[in-house]
């Protein structure tokens, strides 16, 4: 009979779950990605801050809509902030889908280190005391546990499924086997839009891609067509 799926996205992607056969539920991420930026994206202090700030915005509505559900797991983005949130809300198994390179609490520790000895004092005390609050209002608000930024940022499931091959991570035998399950990529048979006949393959073509969430940054668009104009 296969499985019965309900599918959370942004309502961007809704066009492209429509044929799949699960039941789609969308998010209007316009005021997430506001709050998200409201403590700033300068450096991971920050963007940590950001995940925890969009918690009231979709938690409230998840706890809602499953209470009187049943689920026997749950699938999430590692880049998900209430991902690890509702699996604990739900009492359920939590799988992260890792679509980046993979972390532990070890080394992500180590990264965010890297990145303090770049930042001034303050920032990083007015960062931490954001968290701090921030941490503190979302636990005692839902009963539920965040006990560190590591968990905030990389949402730590019982199992992880990561798309990029294990010998490609960084300090790749750090990795629990029985916790990571390196899959590889997902690889689709390419569909052919035309748009790559449209290119004037003459000049040299460039790809450059932000992601999904920063990808409407203009300014930093122009500066690369100012850069390479010459090319």
């Amino acid at each position: 009979m296969g499985e019965e799926i309900v599918y959370y996205a942004s309502d961007q992607f809704q066009d492209k779950l429509n044929d799949t056969g699960v039941e789609i539920r969308t998010f209007n991420t316009d005021e997430m990605i506001e709050a998200f930026r409201e403590f700033g994206k300068d450096n991971l202090y920050q963007v940590v801050n950001g995940l925890l700030n969009t918690v009231d915005m979709m938690l409230p509505r998840l706890i809602e809509e499953t209470k009187d559900e049943h689920y026997d797991y749950m699938i999430y983005d590692s880049m998900f902030g209430c991902g690890r949130l509702l699996a604990q809300k739900l009492n359920i198994p939590a799988i992260s889908s890792v679509t980046s390179f993979a972390h532990n609490k070890e080394s992500f520790d180590q990264f965010l280190n890297a990145i303090a000895a770049t930042i001034d004092s303050e920032d990083i005390a007015k960062s931490d005391a954001h968290f701090e609050t921030l941490r503190k209002q979302i636990e005692a608000k839902y009963d539920v546990s965040v006990p560190n930024r590591f968990e905030v940022m990389y949402n730590p499931g019982d199992l992880h499924l990561s798309y990029i091959m294990k010998k490609f991570q960084l300090d790749y035998q750090s990795f629990d086997n029985s916790q990571f399950y390196f899959a590889g990529p997902s690889v689709l048979e390419p569909t052919d839009s035309g748009f790559m006949d449209e290119l004037d393959t003459s000049r040299p073509v460039i790809y450059i891609s932000l992601g999904t969430i920063f990808n409407q940054n203009i300014p930093f668009f122009n500066k690369c067509f100012y850069s390479f104009k010459g090319y």
